[in-house]
């Protein structure tokens, strides 16, 4: 099936982006929008979109004609389209000059804009993006998300397919850096600033690297830097960063701010780590009711049980309190993972043959069909049964 066309939105207040929704329905991923023009137009290099939609009225039309102009310029391999709600011949004549693929009337040739993205929906760019973004979130605080994050991080980048980058988006709170005993010089508040420069050769040089083979960007180190980012920066970084990675595993902790729900709400699926207490199987309902607002799609959503024990809470108890069914069980392993963050180590440096290894590395499965995942299997008394 044809993936949904990577769409930049600009200019659009909210009736029309509302008029415009509507009649593309599926048809559009909208990765970025923006009221403001000006502002969004910088992002169009990093994005690499496969569509740009800019809103115009007759009063600013030769502004908007600008700004065309320069998204022809930095999105050449876009489908430029103009949108308004009154037919303009000067907009026409110019559309034609550079090449925009389309000038739309809404409310007259709404089928004329819905055909050019069934069409682009069956294009091929090579500049649209394609990496698996999977975010993981706490029910509440102490679920054991950094850790889980950090070992599928692991687990992903064994595969020499892989190319995977691990954001820590629990901002404030987080510590990746910590957690694997090694420097991050170059943060997510920096990299944020640079997505225009982003080429392979440039992350290889910049982002630090697991010795597991992932890439790392953690938290700024300095308060005000943190609260400097914002929402609209986490989308942008995130929608180029699926340009160069295979994966982006984003740990968003526990903790909500606007900026972390900007990076969840561009995820392919949002993975909400529990246990079998009562109060994070209640907190479980609360996460699975806020990512089912943010997605829309309740199919986009994963619960995992951390530190299952067969004595604790059944998963039919903890699938009535949530709402939602339970999808994986990572095992209770408190001396494996006490090691591993006390030595600044992950499951497979340490124990590669543990039971709890073998867990978090399935959870691949639950949104990659194509990686390869080693699980041992132990074996029985004597081989006798």
């Amino acid at each position: 099936m044809n993936q949904p066309v990577p769409t930049v939105m600009l200019g659009f207040g909210a009736e029309q982006l509302g008029a415009v929704n509507a009649v593309l329905g599926d048809n559009a991923n909208v990765i970025y929008q923006n009221r403001e023009v000006r502002e969004g137009l910088a992002q169009l290099v990093p994005l690499q979109p496969q569509a740009v939609l800019l809103f115009f009225s007759p009063d600013d039309i030769r502004l908007v004609l600008q700004f065309a102009r320069r998204a022809r310029h930095d999105a050449p391999n876009a489908a430029l389209i103009l949108v308004s709600t009154h037919e303009s011949l000067e907009a026409t004549r110019e559309a034609v000059r550079l090449g925009a693929r389309a000038v739309v009337v809404l409310g007259m040739d709404d089928r004329d804009l819905l055909s050019t993205f069934e069409q682009l929906r069956r294009e091929v760019h090579e500049t649209v993006a394609t990496g698996t973004v999977v975010s993981f979130m706490g029910a509440k605080g102490g679920m054991g998300t950094t850790s889980i994050a950090l070992n599928v991080a692991s687990a992903l980048a064994k595969d020499s397919r892989n190319r995977v980058l691990l954001m820590d988006f629990a901002l404030f709170i987080g510590e990746v850096g910590v957690y694997l005993d090694m420097a991050t010089p170059y943060t997510l508040g920096e990299y944020v600033r640079d997505i225009g420069r982003l080429t392979d050769d440039w992350i290889d040089e910049r982002i630090p690297r697991h010795r597991t083979g992932f890439f790392v960007l953690s938290q700024p180190p300095e308060v005000n830097e943190i609260a400097a980012i914002e929402a609209h920066q986490i989308v942008a970084a995130v929608a180029a960063s699926k340009r160069f990675f295979t994966h982006i595993i984003l740990d968003a902790g526990a903790g909500i701010s606007e900026a972390s729900l900007g990076g969840i709400n561009t995820s392919d699926m949002g993975i909400i780590i529990t246990t079998q207490e009562l109060p994070a199987i209640v907190s479980t309902g609360r996460r699975v009711n806020l990512l089912t607002q943010l997605h829309g799609d309740r199919t986009r959503i994963r619960v995992v049980v951390n530190r299952f024990q067969s004595k604790g809470a059944t998963k039919a108890r903890i699938e009535q309190y949530a709402g939602h069914g339970v999808s994986a069980t990572v095992c209770n392993d408190y001396a494996s993972m006490s090691r591993c963050i006390e030595t600044g180590q992950l499951l497979l440096e340490l124990a590669p043959d543990a039971e709890i290894t073998t867990d978090i590395s399935k959870l691949i499965r639950l949104f990659d069909d194509e990686t390869t995942v080693e699980t041992k299997t132990r074996k029985k008394l004597f081989g006798l049964f």
